[in-house]
């Protein structure tokens, strides 16, 4: 791997390149500076030189994936043949983990450009491969980007069956209480938006143990809040007090790192 690219890769790329680290994840990393257009090409041509050097099919379509993903971030031409490319060679190469990841990446890049027809189209013609594959994280997160993509469209019945489909994935994961915890407050905001609070709080409840047994405070105070405003809409003022109060003593805790918006 070129020294170039190990020195000056960017964490943003890091992140568009891990979806599978959610999109919850990602609100609570900082930002880094933009790269300027010297900084991009040089990029682009490690990213290149990483494909032309990947030893299997599998290897090129994930650094075309991740090539692509950083494309989309600057809205480079090629970022969406390069996408479409990477979903090529993943098939190809019959690497279930692989092709599923590159649907992932492509559909969220088409998201990101507004381009709803093509997403769903995008995670359309992957559902068929994830529906089969076995229990993974790429499995888990298709699962969630697809329910998310239809709770936009304000599709709540399906989005809530893909949803129930990516916690059915990420609880029978090892040591994976953090992303379990996503999933199930996935499903309790879900059930916040469909105006039933009662079956959210459940939701938020699960998510606080799986994250308390993680040991992730930042996420601990996330599911006190929801609690409270779960407790609040069903007229439960007392517990919504006394959640709140569990929420900014973990925010008096981590000062710079305070919650942000859901």
């Amino acid at each position: 791997m070129p020294k170039l690219f190990l020195k000056q890769i960017p964490s943003l790329i890091l992140v568009l390149c891990m979806v599978q680290t959610t999109l919850f994840a990602q609100q609570t990393r900082p930002r880094p500076p933009r790269l300027n257009a010297e900084e991009v090409q040089q990029q682009v041509a490690a990213f290149k030189d990483s494909v032309a050097k990947a030893p299997t099919q599998a290897e090129k379509a994930k650094w075309l994936s991740r090539l692509a993903s950083m494309e989309t971030s600057y809205k480079l031409p090629e970022r969406f043949e390069h996408h479409e490319e990477a979903i090529k060679l993943a098939t190809e190469s019959g690497d279930t983990p692989t092709i599923l990841d590159s649907y992932i990446k492509a559909s969220m890049s088409y998201r990101r450009e507004g381009d709803q027809d093509k997403t769903f189209s995008l995670l359309k013609e992957g559902l068929s491969i994830a529906e089969k594959a076995k229990p993974s994280q790429q499995k888990g997160v298709y699962m969630s980007v697809l329910a998310s993509q239809y709770r936009d469209q304000g599709m709540f019945d399906k989005a809530l069956t893909y949803y129930q489909k990516a916690l059915s994935v990420q609880e029978v994961l090892p040591e994976n209480e953090l992303k379990a915890g996503m999933a199930n407050y996935d499903i309790g905001n879900l059930y916040m938006r469909m105006q039933d609070p009662s079956s959210a709080l459940d939701y938020f409840m699960d998510a606080l143990g799986e994250w308390e047994i993680a040991k992730e405070d930042q996420w601990i105070a996330r599911a006190w809040r929801s609690i409270g405003a779960a407790y609040r809409r069903m007229g439960m003022p007392e517990e919504a007090e006394a959640a709140n109060k569990k929420f900014e003593a973990l925010q008096k805790k981590n000062p710079s790192n305070p919650v942000r918006r859901n």
